[in-house]
Formats: C-alpha cells, structure tokens, sequence
C-alpha cells in the first residue's frame, strides 16, 4: 500500500483542533496531550471504533492537531476543483489527495480550547478575550467550539470560583452543557486523565457528526445539480478483440478537455464517501465508494468504447495516457481498496474478495497493460496467474503484472492486518460451510450491488476463487506476478533497445511508455519477488503449512538464482534439499538438485557440484538412466580437469572448465542419496588380543546404461586404532568374469607401510607419516554387481573397536574425489536384514551369520590371567596398635604377568574420601605415634572410652601433614602403585604392610587392587611405539594396564581396654584466704609453702592472711577401673597420669593412689582388670558457684600384645566430673570408736556457702539403737554467710551391731513457681512455700540420707 498516497488509504477519522496545550508544562497538561494524540498514529484499521452503531457508549477516537489559528476560509483559501486556473487540477486532473490533506490535517470538525482559570480574577478579562477571538473564527466557519477549563481547586469548596466561572461563560456565550468543559483538580493519576478525556469525545462527537453531515449535504447538493447522466452501470468490461477507438494523441492535435460530468458525478460520491467515514457512518461510505467507482469504471467504458459507449467517440469523457487517465487509475485502486477494507472491517470478507478480483477483471483491458505478444512464460504455469492473464491481449505488459501484483499484496496486507486486528478467522468460509446472503454483510445485499453468491459445499473450499484464503497465499500470488513482470520486462526492454536508433513517437502513449521504461530499468525486481516470498514463507509458517514453506524456500532459492546471488540460492538449497532427502522426496529433490548444481557452478564450489551430480546418478533420484550417464560424464570431465567428453546437450550443468588447481572434493556419502551403496561386516562380535579379526566390506554401484563401470584409485578401511587402518590400492588388473553378481577379493595380503593419505582429510590432516596395512586389489566397480573385500587385522590391546569409515577414493591429476561412508555414525536400526558372510569357495557362496543388520563394532578383550590375592594377619585389630598385614600375591597362569597393587585402610562405615581414624603405611616408624583417648560419660557414676577427641584429631591431622612433609611414605589410610615386579607363572611374592586403628571400634576394611598385564608380545604389528613400564607408577602409567582384580577382606577391630571411673565427693567446699604473691602449688600435689590452714571448721582462716582474698576447695575421689578387652594376652608397662586443661581461675590437684611400680610390666589377659585411685582437690574463686564440668586429666598406658615387638600408647581421658555442691548442707562427723553402753561426742555442723542469710529449722529423729541428750528442735534457726553452726550431742549406744544414728533434718522454706512464673499460693489455684530438706555429707564420703555406725559389744577389744 506504500504505492499509494497514505490520504487515500487510512482509515479516517474525525478531526479535533486543540488549542492552549502546545506547551504542556504541568503533568496533568502532559497527560492531557498523551491522552488526547495518542490514536494519531496511522492505521487502517482501528478495531476499538464499533462500526455498527454510534451510541453513547461507543468508544469514539478524535484525530488531534495542534492549532493556533483557523485556516483562511474556503474563498481565501487554494481552489483545488478542475475548473479554476490556478488549481493543480487545471487543466487535465480530476481528483487530488490534497482535498484530503485538508480535511484531515487542516479543518478540525471541533475546536477544543484548554485554558488554566487564572488565580487572580483580574486575569479574567484576558482570558475572555483570548477565547472569544477563537469561538468566532469557529463560528465563522460552522466549527463547534469548546472550552475547557482546569482547575487547581474544588469549586463546590469555593463559592468564589463558582461565580468566576459562571462570569466567564456568560461572557463567552457558551453553552454550559456542550461548550463548557470543567476539569477538576487531579490527582496525577493517568487513568482519571484518560477517563475525562475519553468522556470529552463522547460529548465533542456528536458536533462532529453534524459537522460533516453538513458537508455530506451541501456535496450532494451540488451532485443534484449534475442531473441524470444517463449511463447504465456495466460491472464487468466485455472481451473485445479490437479496441477502434483506442487512438494516439498527439500534442499537435490534442488539448486537454474540461471534466466531464461524469467525473464530477465521481468527484462528488467519493466527498461522501470521505464525509461519511469520517462520522463513522461506514454503510453509508461504502455505497458512496461503489457509486464513485461505478461512475469512473464508466468513464474508462466510454474510453475502451464498450457497453452504452461502443459507437461513440472514445476520446470524448477521458483520454489515455493524460494526467487524468493516470489521476483515474489510481483514483480507482484507492477506491477498489477501501471498498475492500470496509468490507473486512465491516465482517463481510467474501465481499471484499470479490471486489479484488472484479477490479482487477474489470481493468485489465486498458490499452497499456496490452503485451508484446501471446508468448506464455514460466510464471504462468501457475494457476492463480493464469486466471489474471486470460483475455488480456498479449498476456499482459510488464506494466498490468506490476499493477496485477500491486494489487494482490494490498488485498494480502488488509486480510493480514484483518486476522491480527479484528481477529478474522481464514479461510473463509471454513471447508464443508454453508453461506447464505446474509453472512456475507447486509451492506452490500441490500445497495442491490452484490452479484448472486455461489453456494457453497463441501468441496467449495478447494475453489481459490470463492474462499478468502490467508495472506500468505495472495503474497504469493503478488510475487508471481512480479516475477512474470520481470520476464515481460526483459521482453520489452529488448525490444526497446533493438530499435532505440529510431525516432521515437511523440504521442502521449509513446511518451508514456519511454517513461515506464526508464522508471521500470531502475527497480530491483528479484529484491521485491523475492520480499513478497518471504512475506507469504512467513504467513505459511504461521498457520503450519510445513510443505509449502519448503515450496517457498525453493522458490525464494530460485529467485536469488535468476538474480545471480548464488551464494544466497545455495544456502536455501542445501536447507531445502536436506528436507526432502530426509522425507523421501526423490522427484522433487532432482529439480533442486539441477539448480543448486547450476548456483554452485556459477559461484566456483566445485565440490557442491559434484556432490549434486553425484546424487543426481542415483537410480532413486534420477530414472532416466541416460540422464545418469550424462551426469556422470560430468563428473568425470570435472576430474579430468575439462568437460569436452561431457554430453552437453544432454544437460547444460557443466559448460566452465573448473580451476587448473587441483581440486580434493570429499563428499558424505551417508547424507545423501548415492549411486554408490557400501556395507561392512565383522565376522563375531567379540575377539581376543593376538587374534586374527576378519572383516568385509561390500560395494555395488547402480550405475547402468552407458557407464559400465569404473575404477577406484584405492580403498580406505579407518578404525578407531589408528594403527590398524587398511589400504587397497587399485592393481589395475581385471577379475574373470562371472555369471554371478557379487564378487569375492581377498585382501588379506598386506603390509605394514606409510599411509599414502596421512596428509590428506581423510585421515584427520595428519601432518606425520602414519603407519598402516596396504595391499592391491581389483577396485574396478562394475554396475548392478556387489564387490566384496574382505581384510584381517589382529588387534595388539583390548579396546572396543570400531570401523570409522570407509573411503572410496577416485584420483586424477586435475582432482581427488573421495566418497566417504561414516560407518561409525550410522545409527543402529537402519538394516533389517539378516548378517551374511560370503565364503572364499570353489563357487563363492554367502553363510548366514548371527543377527540382523551391520556389525561394525567388535569387542577386543583379553584373556585375564589367573592371579590370586590372599592376606595373612593375627586378627582382630586392636585400637592404637600398629598391626602388621601381610598381602601375598600368587600368579597361577602359565605366563607371567607385571604390574602394581594400590591398598586402602577404610572404615566399614564410613563414606567419607579420607578416613581419619585408619592408617596404613610400608613403615611402622610412621604409625607410632601417641594418640590421646576421650572418655564419653554414660552415667552420673561411669563412663565409656572413646579414642579421639577432637584435640586429638587436630593432632593426628597435624602428625599426618607432618610425616608427609618429612618422610618419602606419608601416613594415610591408603597406599597405591606398589610395583611388585615381573611375577614367573606359577610362582607368589609376598608385601607387608603395618594398619593402625584410631578412635572407632568399628571394622576396618582393607581393600587390595591390583592392576597388571600378561606379559606376551603379538607380531601383528611393530612394537616401537610401546610405552616402557616405569618403576614410579604414576597416574598415566596405571591407565596402561588391562587387567584388575579387586579383594577386599572385613577385618574386626576391637578396644584394647574398657575404662570406667566412678566420682565420689571427698572434701567439702571451704573458704580460705588467699594473697597475691601465693604460688599455685597444689597443682602439682605439694603441701609445702602454704600459708593457710585447714581446720574441721569452715571459716578457720589464718590471720596473718586477712588481706587476701577468699578461694574455695572442694576435694574428690575419682576411682578407674581399667579392664583388659583384647582376645590376647597383652603386657601393660607403666600408667601415668597426664594433667588436664582448665579454664583459667580454677586449679586442679591430682594425686595419684596406688598406681603401681614404674617400669614393672603387668600382664593382663582378656578380662582381668586393674583399679587406680585419684585424689583430686578442686579450688576456685571463693563467692563463684561451679555450674560446668571440668576434665581431671588422663591416664596413659604403655602396653603391646606379648608376641609384638613394639610398644603403643593409649591415653584414657578421665571423664569430666560436675564438681557443684549446694548452697546449705549438714556435716556429720563419725566417731571412731563406739561401744555399747560408753557414751560418745556427735556433732552435725549446718554450713552456708552462699551469699544469703539462711532461716533453718532443725529436728532430731530418735534411733531405737541409741539414747541422747542436747537440743532435739529448733525453729527459724538464722545462718549468716559463709559461716557454721556446730550442734553437738552425747550418745549413748543401746545395742551392738551396724545401727543407724540419730538422724538429724534440715529443712528451709522455699517458694515453688508455676511454669508462667506465678509463685505458689498467689493464684487461685492454691499452693505456698514449700519445705525443703538439707542435703548431709559424711566427713571423708559422700551424701547419704541414713549414717551407720559399727557399735562394739561391751566388752570386746
């Protein structure tokens, strides 16, 4: 639609002056603009306007424009009618664009003035002015004026301003209701903007219709004025074979003519037509565009002398070739397209399908679209295109097919902006519907204008004609009539230049044919067929029309030919023909495969031309066997380096020598359809190292008629092992000839020898001579019979080997053509066929193998010597010893073999990548190492040993890092390419290896790899490129052996010794004094030095040390019991204790008891155990509580199993003990001695350690044993901190014996609290102070609740 001036195309709607926004500064006056030009752009189709009706809920759309000022009035303005001297249409013009210009751009239909209410009613007077200067030029020219007025505050809050815009409206004589605007104060929201807005329209557009109505009838006034024209409507122009009345004007003769009334008549329907589109009345449009229409087809009746006008004067209404026959040509398109539009718009698409094809038969006749001559082109093969050129003198000018394919892309691009704006659903009608005249559009049926519709059936929808197909096909359509209008260019402008030496005519028709010729030599006519077959490739793609896009590839690939971008065709070539080789289109693949040769010749791709040609010799794609024997003809003269043997008449493919240069073509012949068919085949599919594998590879070429057969320069067989790559070199000798079709060539005889390709892409570009297997053979390829080859190889190393290719190679001094089958890429599944093998007989004869299909893939392996592994160990494994392993290996084949062991010291249950707690190494020096014990408590009173904490941990990792860093063996939990050397058959070497176990007692596992070869050397090929085995056995090394044999053996670890320690309170807490220059001497178990006593009393202090500070001790008895766990005899050496780490204010004193003679050795078997006793004081600050438990040290064993030779060690961790007492306790203290009948001193002492007043209250409970005197109660006894009360009684024993003393209670009154911290008795639940007894220690033990006592008999020692 770019041919054509935008005024006659868009959509048209009414036009809204704007005045006082042309410098927006505020955001409101921003958004006010956004809102009010936002639908300016140009469409031709706006899907948001209701085209059948106008109601006040309509969604009405203004054009807006800027205005300062109204234009001049019609008399002062430009005269555009034919009439008037200084008008552009005078003399010859009949309809301008101008017009249109003017009524869309330049006259609003409304005239909206935005003014901001001054806030000063001074400057009221002023705005007044300023309005009333517009409203009266609007006045003056019938414009409906409008003010709108914006307001920066609410009006129904201000009196004042209220009464300022009434003065203001009666001062401009406004209409309150339909002049006057008021906008409120916004927000700043866009959406209240577009809302007052959008209601503005609503309320502007009913001026604006009855603006243009008023223009509609003053225009069909001065139509009425015309009278009758007296003229019958003809629709279609009837085939005529001559036109007598067609003439050439010259200027002598010839002078432009005043319009006739008819074109007045023409002139005045399309202002109505115009008027009535632009009040949205689109019924109305369009029967004025037909009656416009109808009246100009008339007029060109009159010119052609057909219908009414058959015997008149043809010249008479408008004259060929003037301005105005141009003006009217396109008056009528533009005509032709709205009518179109308005009916897609109007949803009557078979209207507007018909139009297009009625507009283009009803013009087609026009003297300038007649051809040279009734020549037919390529193009009009086409159906669509036959259609167009039926009864068109000449088949059409190059002129008709443009205008033919102008016309067919605006109808595309209106069915394409139909579908995506308004959402037309194509094709139309759907296949099997039923149309009747109504679906078709009111419209059209009731002018009376619409001819009889057909009736649609089921098969209606085949029919091009009657259905409104997608836009892609009319795009089609358009680039095959731009093609056609190339071809007739070329016809013409021969013609023109074949007499460009004559004189050329000075007629209008002559003159306008000069000018068509010069405009039509600058277009670039491939660029534009082939933009509109990318247009309708794209359409297709978009409704899934997979066969015609390739269709449209094709055919944008051939246009890029034709216009001599070959690169740009061989690209779409090689996609397309990709497709239909992979669909199994063989016919259709020949014709592309001719011009993609044709391209690639023209572009020097050579190699894209013998690949076409190859394929072309195909028996699939090529049935005509004289066509392949031309094709291959070519393909020899390529190689031969000059084609004076190719067939030129048979194909005109080859006809340029290609370059002097050699040429090394290499085709894929798996990728396409080749003439030449080749299948491999292993005998079995598995084989073993030193083994002959034999292989056969067939070829059959399908190559009849004329080329009986051909020689291959050789034949290349690659496998993955490169070193195993065989050649056959043509020996130029015939076989006998044979009645048989398939032929057997032994071609086992090789040897070993540079590859004749190792520089050439078959073989990777190797710039390196590579060695492989070359022998001869009869490579003469006969057609229609099978050729089979059959090599042996015998592979040196176990691997998977495959048959990467097979090259077929053709050689000449001018080119190298290699045919290469990628075996190893073909999938699997391609043959279904049974596997044969063609035996070396008398008559050979073909042995049907195991499985379907092609074997390309053998499997190599070896034969796996018999090694075995075994390991000799005293188990179980004991935590922290080191424990000797010894790993026998025993060669049992009857070669010997070579290789390493790697060996692992894992945890059974560990999944971690390095386990920590097993170590492994070939010297024992590196295990011995001291490792620390944990001890886990279990109890309040015992405890579990574990072996590591995490200190202990730290220090492993840091004694492995080390011993790395420091020793060629590092210490870890495996060991790997130990080299146990050549091993003779039948013969066993033995490694040992020391394991150490560490804080689990969980099994081990002890996993032994061994990775080796057998030592033979197959004579199959030269053994210098063998790597030598190093001693190091590295990474790389390991790769290189065939065989391993994995052993793993569970070995179970067990703890030498099982450790429990019971803790028993041995001293109270008391207070002493402390100063600053004390030393801390307890620690290590001296009394010497101190400067403080420690009495029977808590507060016993020294006075000299009253300027110190206070420190509390507590003293206790851990007692071990260490007890022998092994299976074996074990000898325990010395225990010592190992000091603790405690927090800083705090000091411990241990003392070990009875832990035995230093050096002296203790054998223990499984289950005998030992007690060691320690006495440990705790001291701290005076007035802190202990809370946290603390660590008491350790003990550490030295010990070994009786029959080792080395010494462990094992550090027990005593158990961190909870050394807190409780803030009040009673102390009683025993007596020595105690008879019956011989009374005895009992003091129980009440201390307090806290820093609180105690109130206790105290009773003594009565024994049966014993009688007493002293205090029995007492009640809110009151204790001060840190102080003792002593009470004290006289005993009397009653009876001998264990009894049970006088037992003195304790208790305090504590306050209970609930769990939301309520104290007891405070809420309705009850409750109150609770009592809470005393706990009692006995001097030298522990708590207890009942005191003993042994009493003697009277009597007794």
């Amino acid at each position: 639609m770019q041919s054509y001036a935008p005024e006659y195309i868009l959509q048209h709607t009414p036009l809204l002056g704007v005045s006082g926004l042309e410098s927006a500064e505020s955001s409101t006056e921003k958004q006010l603009v956004d809102a009010l030009f936002s639908r300016n752009s140009a469409s031709l189709f706006d899907p948001q306007i209701n085209a059948n009706a106008n109601t006040a809920t309509q969604r009405v759309l203004f054009h807006a424009v800027h205005i300062d000022s109204l234009p001049p009035t019609k008399a002062a303005s430009p005269s555009l009618s034919p009439r008037r001297a200084h008008s552009p249409l005078f003399p010859d013009g009949m309809m301008s664009p101008l017009w249109l210009l003017r009524h869309r751009a330049l006259l609003p239909a409304v005239v909206a003035m935005f003014k901001r209410l001054p806030a000063s009613q001074d400057l009221d007077t002023n705005l007044c002015m300023q309005v009333n200067n517009l409203r009266r030029l609007s006045q003056e020219r019938g414009i409906k004026f409008a003010l709108i007025l914006i307001l920066d505050a609410i009006p129904s809050g201000n009196p004042l301003l209220e009464d300022r815009i009434v003065a203001v409206r009666r001062a401009c004589s406004l209409d309150s209701k339909n002049s006057l605007f008021i906008m409120p104060p916004s927000s700043g929201a866009p959406l209240e903007v577009q809302d007052f807005v959008h209601g503005l329209q609503r309320h502007l557009f009913e001026n604006a219709v009855n603006y243009y109505r008023e223009h509609g009838r003053r225009v069909k006034k001065k139509k009425a004025k015309l009278g009758p024209l007296n003229v019958k409507s003809h629709d279609i122009i009837t085939p005529l074979v001559s036109h007598p009345n067609l003439i050439d004007i010259s200027d002598d003769n010839s002078s432009a003519k005043p319009l006739h009334p008819m074109g007045w008549s023409v002139r005045y329907d399309y202002k109505m037509a115009v008027f009535a589109e632009f009040r949205q009345d689109l019924e109305t449009a369009t029967r004025h565009y037909q009656d416009a229409y109808q009246t100009l087809l008339n007029m060109f009746h009159s010119t052609l002398g057909v219908g009414n006008f058959s015997s008149g004067n043809g010249a008479e209404l408008i004259a060929p070739y003037s301005a105005r026959w141009t003006e009217a040509k396109t008056l009528a398109d533009c005509i032709s397209i709205k009518i179109c539009k308005l009916s897609l718009y109007s949803d009557a698409p078979l209207p507007a399908l018909q139009q297009h094809q009625r507009h283009i038969s009803n013009f087609k006749w026009l003297p300038e679209f007649a051809g040279e001559s009734n020549g037919s082109t390529s193009s009009l093969l086409i159906p669509g295109l036959r259609n167009y050129a039926i009864s068109v003198p000449g088949n059409g000018s190059y002129e008709y097919w443009s205008w033919v394919s102008r016309q067919c892309r605006v109808f595309g691009e209106l069915i394409e902006i139909a579908v995506s704006k308004i959402g037309l659903k194509v094709p139309f009608p759907a296949p099997g519907a039923s149309l009747s005249s109504p679906v078709a559009g009111g419209t059209f049926v009731s002018a009376g204008l619409e001819p009889q519709l057909p009736s649609f059936g089921p098969t209606s929808a085949t029919i091009t004609s009657n259905v409104v197909q997608h836009a892609g096909h009319y795009y089609y359509l358009a680039a095959a009539c731009a093609e056609e209008r190339w071809n007739r260019f070329k016809i013409a402008d021969e013609i023109a230049r074949k007499f460009a030496a004559t004189t050329p005519s000075n007629s209008a028709r002559g003159r306008s044919e000069q000018q068509a010729l010069a405009s039509e030599r600058q277009i670039d006519h491939s660029t534009s067929a082939i933009e509109l077959l990318t247009k309708s490739y794209e359409q297709f793609k978009r409704h899934k029309s997979g066969r015609m896009t390739l269709f449209l590839a094709a055919e944008i690939a051939r246009m890029y030919q034709q216009a001599g971008k070959h690169d740009m065709a061989l690209k779409f070539f090689e996609r397309i023909s990709k497709t239909y080789r992979k669909e199994n289109w063989p016919f259709v693949l020949k014709g592309l495969l001719e011009m993609c040769s044709e391209s690639a010749k023209r572009a020097g791709k050579w190699e894209v031309v013998v690949e076409c040609l190859v394929e072309l010799c195909s028996a699939r794609v090529t049935t005509d066997s004289a066509r392949r024997e031309t094709f291959w003809r070519n393909i020899l003269a390529i190689l031969n380096g000059d084609d004076k043997n190719a067939n030129i008449s048979a194909t005109h493919l080859v006809d340029v020598s290609p370059s002097v240069e050699q040429l090394n073509i290499q085709l894929d012949m798996d990728r396409i359809n080749s003439f030449l068919e080749c299948d491999v085949q292993f005998m079995e599919p598995n084989a073993h190292v030193g083994d002959p594998v034999r292989f056969q590879v067939t070829i059959v070429s399908d190559l009849v008629g004329g080329v009986a057969a051909f020689r291959a320069s050789r034949i290349c067989v690659r496998f993955s092992n490169g070193q195993l790559d065989t050649v056959w070199l043509d020996s130029e000798m015939t076989s006998p000839a044979t009645s048989e079709n398939y032929v057997y060539i032994d071609g086992t005889n090789t040897m070993r020898q540079v590859d004749p390709d190792a520089t050439d892409e078959t073989s990777g570009g190797a710039s390196k001579e590579n060695r492989v297997f070359v022998g001869t053979a009869d490579l003469r390829i006969v057609a229609g019979v099978k050729k089979v080859f059959e090599g042996q190889i015998i592979p040196r190393k176990g691997e998977e080997l495959k048959i990467i290719s097979v090259n077929v190679i053709m050689e000449s001094t001018a080119a190298r053509l290699g045919l290469n089958y990628n075996i190893g890429d073909r999938p699997s599944g391609v043959h279904f066929v049974r596997r044969r093998w063609l035996l070396n007989d008398a008559k050979p004869r073909y042995k049907p193998l195991k499985g379907y299909g092609e074997l390309s893939t053998v499997k190599i392996t070896d034969r796996l010597p018999s090694l075995h592994i075994s390991l000799q160990h005293e188990p179980p494994v004991l935590l922290d010893e080191v424990y000797p392993v010894v790993v026998q290996i025993e060669n049992n084949d009857t070669q010997d073999v070579e290789g390493i062991i790697d060996i692992d010291f894992k945890n059974s249950n560990s999944s971690e990548a390095f386990d920590m707690t097993s170590q492994i190494s070939q010297d024992s020096t590196e295990l011995l190492k001291p490792i620390e014990l944990s001890v886990t408590p279990a109890n309040s009173s015992t405890a579990s040993i574990n072996l590591l904490d995490d200190a202990s941990s730290a220090m492993l990792k840091k004694t492995t890092a080390d011993s790395s860093s420091n020793h060629a063996l590092a210490v870890s939990h495996g060991l790997s390419n130990i080299h146990f050397g050549i091993l003779k058959a039948k013969s066993k070497t033995t490694i040992q290896v020391f394991v150490r176990a560490l804080k689990h007692s969980t099994d081990r596992s002890l996993h032994v790899r061994a990775h080796f070869n057998a030592l033979h050397s197959p004579a199959t090929v030269d053994d210098s490129d063998d790597h030598v085995h190093s001693e190091n056995g590295t990474d790389e090394q390991k790769s290189q052996y065939r065989f391993q044999k994995v052993d793993i053996v569970r070995i179970s670890c067990v703890r030498a010794f099982e450790a429990t320690f019971v803790p028993q309170p041995r001293a109270l807490p008391m207070l002493f004094p402390h100063t600053a220059d004390e030393t801390s001497t307890l620690f290590n178990g001296a009394d010497g030095g101190t400067r403080w006593k420690f009495e029977a009393g808590l507060l016993s202090m020294a006075e000299e040390a009253s300027s110190g500070t206070f420190r509390k001790r507590s003293g206790w008895t851990v007692i071990g019991n260490v007890k022998a766990n092994a299976p074996c005899d074990m000898l325990v050496e010395n225990v010592a204790w190992t000091p603790p780490a405690v927090k800083e204010g705090l000091q411990v004193d241990v003392k070990p008891i009875a832990f035995g003679e230093e050096g002296a050795q203790l054998c223990m078997n499984n289950g005998n155990s030992r007690n060691y006793v320690l006495h440990a004081d705790i001291i701290s600050n005076g007035f802190e509580t202990l809370t946290d438990a603390m660590s008491s040290g350790g003990l550490k064993l030295k010990w070994k199993r009786v029959s080792a030779d080395s010494w462990c060690e094992s550090v027990i961790k005593i158990p961190e003990l909870d050394f807190s007492y409780p803030d009040v306790w009673t102390y009683i203290e025993l007596p020595g001695e105690a008879r019956v009948g011989k009374p005895f001193s009992l003091s129980y002492r009440i201390q307090n350690s806290s820093m609180m007043m105690q109130e206790l209250d105290m009773q003594i409970e009565p024994s049966d044993a014993f009688v007493f005197s002293g205090c029995k109660v007492l009640h809110q006894m009151h204790l001060l901190p840190f102080s003792e009360r002593t009470i004290r009684f006289v005993v009397v024993p009653l009876a001998a014996g264990v009894c049970k003393l006088p037992k003195m209670k304790v208790t305090r009154q504590v306050v209970r609290m609930f769990e939301g911290d309520e104290p007891a008795g405070t809420g309705s639940g009850g409750g109150g102070l609770v009592e809470e007894v005393i706990p009692s220690f006995i001097a030298g033990g522990g708590a207890s609740d009942d005191f003993v006592v042994y009493v003697w008999p009277k009597g007794s020692r």
